[in-house]
């Protein structure tokens, strides 16, 4: 059995395209599927509370967990591509009902020695593997593995970002009602001091940078909110026709 380089090549360039999280666990599997001739695949992903299933296909589709933990742990800690036994096939997906048997390969995901899923190659065909298509499916496994990372550090820093923007609109919003009652306090120190008979002008200047501070932060917190506005989309532009001479 002979993986065209090729196919394997233009997988992983779609791979490398695909940046959203979500469609890049269907490209995975698709492809694996195709250049392999097989008939479906199941991407299995560690969690921090066990295992789960991005993406599958045909009747493979609708599943989310696994409940055999001990032989999923066996495949994926396994550190090697290999053809999985039909009984382990069995004890993993009980659910589907079939009367063909199934063959799978297991491609463990990982870098540095370290394993984070396990992508399952299932077809009826009983698989053959020698050392070029081992080699082959290795490449494979390495392109998926460098795209998985760096598209969950994106995520991430994209939770991490949102997660900001969100807590610098909330702050802005909740400290615009405290000081908007300081800016007018201010301001009404500022006329009664002036309507006094005796003027301090010690007090009147530290109720000038009081107030001066407060309109300065005022400024700010109205800056953070238009921010927040722009990554939003809320912004309306107004256009006028101007003069340039």
């Amino acid at each position: 059995m002979k993986f065209e380089l090729s196919k394997i090549y233009e997988a992983g360039m779609k791979i490398k395209e695909t940046a959203d999280l979500g469609n890049l666990y269907k490209v995975i599997v698709c492809k694996a599927v195709g250049f392999t001739n097989a008939k479906d695949g199941v991407l299995i992903l560690k969690t921090k509370n066990g295992f789960n299933l991005p993406y599958s296909t045909g009747k493979y589709f609708s599943l989310t967990k696994l409940k055999t933990k001990k032989i999923l742990r066996s495949i994926i800690y396994r550190n090697e591509i290999s053809v999985v036994p039909i009984d382990d096939y069995q004890c993993l997906f009980p659910q589907i009902d079939s009367p063909e048997s199934k063959n799978m390969i297991a491609i463990p995901l990982g870098y540095s020695k370290k394993t984070f899923g396990s992508l399952l190659i299932i077809d009826n065909k009983k698989w053959h593997l020698d050392t070029a298509d081992t080699h082959s499916l290795k490449i494979y496994a390495s392109l998926v593995s460098t795209a998985l990372e760096k598209a969950q550090y994106h995520e991430e820093m994209k939770q991490a970002l949102e997660s900001r923007d969100s807590f610098i609109a909330m702050a802005a919003h909740e400290l615009r009602t405290p000081l908007t009652a300081i800016h007018g306090y201010a301001q009404l120190l500022f006329k009664r001091i002036n309507r006094a008979n005796e003027i301090d002008t010690q007090q009147i200047k530290w109720i000038e940078n009081l107030y001066s501070e407060s309109i300065r932060l005022s400024d700010l917190i109205t800056d953070l909110l238009n921010v927040n506005r722009v990554k939003l989309g809320q912004v309306q532009y107004l256009f006028d026709n101007a003069s340039i001479s």
